[in-house]
């Protein structure tokens, strides 16, 4: 069953959803936690690039903010000022 909004060969396609549906519970755990993991390394890419003069503590309230909201972001930075 083709999803229709892949760019992936409809046959390869079918090959992934087969394997999918064979892999067990832990295997498709592994790949979502795999997944996610790459999605949240190239936002902070894209975060580091846009902002090169941020450090890293910068960079990661700016994820917090993009990903939790601004109010959130605030808060995480009040709390974390220098002293």
């Amino acid at each position: 069953m083709p999803s229709g909004i892949s760019d992936t060969n409809q046959a390869a396609e079918q090959v992934q959803i087969a394997l999918l549906r064979q892999a067990g519970t832990a295997r498709r755990v592994d790949l979502a936690a795999e997944m996610t993991s790459f999605a949240i390394d190239g936002a902070f890419a894209a975060l580091r690039r846009r902002y090169p003069q941020a450090n890293e503590w910068e960079i990661r309230l700016l994820f917090a903010e993009q990903q939790y909201g601004a109010e959130l972001a605030q808060r995480l930075r009040a709390i974390l000022a220098p002293r």
